[in-house]
C-alpha cells in the first residue's frame, strides 16, 4: 500500500493513464479507415474487444508488478471460454436485432408529414 504522498500520487495518476488509455482506444479505433467496414460487417465490436482484451492484460501485469493490490494470477483459456462465449453471443445477438423497426418507420410517417 502507498504510505507517502509521492507514492499515492503516483498510483492515483496510473489508474487515470489506464483510463485515458481505454479512452484512447475507442477514439483511435473509431478514427480509423477501416473501422467503417468494420462497423458496417458487425466486426467492429469483435475489433474493440480483442484490443481492449489485449490492453487490460498488459496494464494489470505491469500494475502488479508495482503495486500488490491486484495479485496477478493465472490466466488460463478454460477460465475465460465462459466470458468469451458471452461476448461471442451478445455479438451475434446485437447483430440480429440492431435492424431498424418497421413500426419506427410509421410513426415518423404519421406524426412528421
Amino acid at each position: 500500500m502507498p504510505t507517502n504522498t509521492l507514492d499515492k500520487i503516483r498510483h492515483s495518476l496510473s489508474c487515470v493513464a489506464v483510463l485515458f488509455g481505454l479512452f484512447g482506444i475507442f477514439v483511435f479505433a473509431s478514427f480509423s479507415p477501416s473501422y467503417a467496414w468494420l462497423y458496417l460487417g458487425g466486426l467492429a465490436a469483435p475489433f474493440i474487444y480483442s484490443i481492449v482484451f489485449v490492453y487490460a492484460i498488459a496494464a494489470w501485469s505491469i500494475y502488479s508488478k508495482y503495486y500488490p493490490f491486484l495479485s496477478l494470477g493465472r490466466l488460463s483459456f478454460v477460465e475465460c471460454f465462459v466470458p468469451a462465449l458471452a461476448l461471442v453471443c451478445l455479438t451475434v445477438l446485437y447483430n440480429v436485432f440492431s435492424g431498424p423497426e418497421p413500426w419506427m418507420a410509421e410513426l415518423s410517417r404519421q406524426f412528421f408529414l
